[in-house]
């Protein structure tokens, strides 16, 4: 009995650290995969697009491994899916880095920089984050049997529906090392298609 006191007591020490290292970043603008640790971000993240891949596009994904790769080179993650490919993703963000600034330096304008954050901007920023994650791509992909761009968003005042219809209607830069690019949106119950698809290449 008291062992599993002693543990019991471990664990809630151990979340309550976890706890008050995120409450002490500064950023709290669009955090809602933010957090201390990188490795578990990832992991955290890998686990809702396998999940919302099944869902929502019947494609079934496993995290295949996360700890042995180098932080300091793409892919984040590596996926196997059904038929045991392997499935090199690259994580990033899409975020309203003005916002983040206003927030953190508790500028009176933070909300009007936040709320007018549209569709038009973030496609331009979707564009740009894509480019510049196809250089990278293009060295590795070789390595993986498919290779995957993963876009997580959490921009509070940001239409999903907007963005979806702004997506499918921009002309996307041409890739060789990225097959295809998601967006993956936070929990928001109002509106529960979770995962975009930006592009597809065959």
């Amino acid at each position: 009995m008291a062992e599993e006191n002693d543990e019991r007591e471990g664990w809630v020490r151990a979340i309550a650290e976890v706890v008050a290292r995120h409450n002490a970043l500064p950023r709290k603008h669009a955090n809602f995969y933010d957090g201390p640790d990188k490795l578990a971000k990832h992991r955290t993240i890998a686990e809702d697009l396998c999940e919302h891949m099944q869902r929502e596009f019947g494609i079934a994904y496993s995290i295949a491994a996360l700890e042995n790769l180098d932080p300091r080179l793409p892919p984040d993650v590596v996926l196997d899916d059904s038929r045991g490919a392997r499935v090199g993703v690259e994580i990033t963000e899409l975020v309203n880095s003005s916002a983040i600034d206003a927030q953190i330096e508790g500028r009176a304008d933070y909300f009007a920089i936040s709320y007018n954050f549209g569709p038009g901007q973030a496609v331009e920023l979707l564009h740009a984050i894509i480019a510049k994650k196809e250089l990278a791509a293009v060295s590795v992909c070789r390595e993986y049997d498919d290779y995957l761009l993963l876009i997580h968003c959490a921009e509070p005042w940001l239409s999903r529906t907007d963005l979806a219809s702004a997506i499918e209607a921009h002309s996307w830069p041409a890739t060789r090392g990225i097959r295809a690019a998601y967006l993956l949106f936070d929990y928001f119950p109002r509106e529960p298609r979770r995962v975009v698809r930006i592009f597809e290449r065959a």
